[in-house]
Parts: structure tokens; C-alpha cells; sequence
């Protein structure tokens, strides 16, 4: 019964379109076309202003005359977002990583868990939009940035994950094709970036701290620096050096870390005791 009043309601509709003007006709196909359902898959993200087309229309007027406009939705950029999130490995994560599920049983987890919980609510009207956490592996770092950047998520922001030494290492491959600088925007550019485990601490094969190269250090400021000219860009940082350390390995880049995080700087005292993934280990 619903597609046969359907069919007869379409039928009047275009039944009196010689009656219409022609601002009542593109009017028309523009409602049609904003009340019909897209292909864009649900599953990743369902849109009520498209209907999951990835578009919405609307009449615009040029000399008297009338015409549809297809405009982009804001749902294209979440998708993308969100696939990206899938694709880094990070969406399990997200679901588990939440600000109620971290553990806060000593003061210093408190105080690190107010200062991110902090920085996700308050970022907005925040000057400085970096929030930087450096220190102790093991004492969830990780978390604390990847709920920060699921209630980013959740307020349909754009982000990006980047885990340092596995993407600086595709981009330091690409740095001399045509592809290097849209996949270095991809990061440059994203509302929120969340780079994680940043100029990681490596060995040498005799045990010893390995530096950071001049390759990744230039691919660093890079990123850094349009970040830093462009204050209304969100940036998440883990690392396991403390700010000062990255400081001092390239002052060009650290110095500009900790301008954009003042006031949202956290350096965790590397103490075994404060490794939470080993808190269950048996002690022999």
C-alpha cells in the first residue's frame, strides 16, 4: 500500500510540472534527490544529513536562472577518518582505551588522567592545542592519547594515527615521488593527528641508544612546523623521550613541540614500578 500511494504521489508531482516554475522543478529534483538513499557503506559511518550519498543538494540562482548544487557532506572526511583509524590497527584499541578504563590507583595516574581527560573536554577554548606526554613505558601513555583521541572521534572530528617508526619509514621511501607531499598532508593537514611513540628509543646491536636520523628529523619538522603555523589543528604526542630530550636531539623541532603543548606537557618518571604491563608479571 506505502509504494502504490507512493508511485501516485510522484505521479501527481511530475503530472504538474508543466504548472510549475522553474524554481519549483529544480526544487523538486533537488528534494528528490536529498530524500533518496546513497550506496556509501553504513557500517562505517551512517549519515542522516546525505543518507550516506556523500552529497547534499540545493537550488542556486545564476541570471534568473535556477540550478541544483551538490555540495559536499562533512561525512566524507569522518569516513575517511575512521577508515584510516581501521586500517592503523587503532580502532580495537579506541574501544578499549576509554578514560573510565584507565586505572588510577596511585596519584600520579590521576594526575595524568585529569590532564588528558582535561585537554579532550576544554580544547576548544585551549590556546594551546598540543597535548604532549612523554616517559615510562608501560604506563599507559598509549591509553590515555588514544582516549583522547576516541572522544575526538565521537565528536565527529577528522584524526589520523601515526605510529612513528612504522609511517616515518613509508614516507622517508617516498620522499622523492610525485606521492610524498599528499601523503605527507594526509598527516600535515588532519584536524587531529595522534603520533604515537615519537623519535622511539631504539638499540644498536651492541646495546646502545641510537639517535634519530637527519632524514627523520627533517620529516618531523615537516610535520611539526605546518602544525605548529596552523594553531587550530589538534596534535596528540606520545613518546618514551621526555620533552626536553627531544629538545635537545633537534631544538628546530622540540622547541616548537613544547610552544604548541604549554600547559598540556606531561613527562611520566621512568620507574619499573610504574610499567602497568608488567604489574601482573610473577617475581621469581
Amino acid at each position: 500500500m506505502k509504494e502504490i500511494m507512493a508511485k501516485r504521489k510522484t505521479s501527481r508531482q511530475w503530472g504538474s510540472l508543466s504548472n510549475m516554475s522553474e524554481k519549483e522543478k529544480v526544487q523538486l529534483k533537488v528534494d528528490t534527490l536529498n530524500n533518496s538513499e546513497g550506496t556509501l557503506d553504513k557500517n562505517v559511518y551512517d549519515c542522516e544529513k546525505c543518507k550516506n550519498k556523500g552529497f547534499i543538494y540545493s537550488v542556486i540562482e545564476n541570471d534568473g536562472h535556477y540550478s541544483e548544487l551538490a555540495k559536499e557532506c562533512d561525512c566524507k572526511a569522518i569516513r575517511q577518518s575512521i577508515i584510516s583509524i581501521r586500517q592503523s590497527g587503532l580502532e580495537p584499541i579506541i574501544k578499549k582505551s576509554t578514560f573510565e578504563r584507565f586505572e588510577t590507583n596511585e596519584k600520579w595516574q590521576q594526575t595524568v588522567k585529569e590532564k588528558a581527560q582535561t585537554f579532550a573536554n576544554m580544547v576548544d577554548h585551549l590556546e594551546n592545542k598540543c597535548f604532549f606526554i612523554g616517559g615510562g613505558v608501560g604506563a599507559g601513555k598509549t591509553h590515555l592519547c588514544t582516549a583522547i583521541v576516541g572522544q575526538m572521534l565521537s565528536e565527529k572530528r577528522t584524526a589520523r594515527y601515526m605510529l612513528w617508526v612504522r609511517d616515518s619509514a613509508k614516507l622517508k621511501m617516498m620522499v622523492n615521488g610525485e606521492a610524498y607531499e599528499p601523503a605527507l598532508d594526509d598527516f600535515r593537514k588532519v584536524e587531529v593527528l595522534y603520533i604515537d611513540d615519537f623519535f622511539k628509543i631504539t638499540k644498536d646491536g651492541y646495546g646502545k641508544e641510537t639517535l634519530p636520523t637527519s632524514a627523520d628529523i627533517r620529516l618531523a619538522y615537516e610535520i611539526i612546523n605546518y602544525r605548529y603555523q596552523h594553531s587550530e589543528l589538534i596534535t596528540i604526542i606520545s613518546s618514551e623521550r621526555f620533552i626536553n630530550e627531544i629538545e635537545e636531539i633537534d631544538s628546530a623541532v622540540g622547541s616548537r613541540i613544547y610552544e604548541m603543548s604549554k600547559g598540556n606537557v606531561l613527562n611520566i618518571a621512568r620507574e619499573k614500578k610504574r610499567n602497568y604491563r608488567l604489574k601482573d608479571a610473577e617475581i621469581l
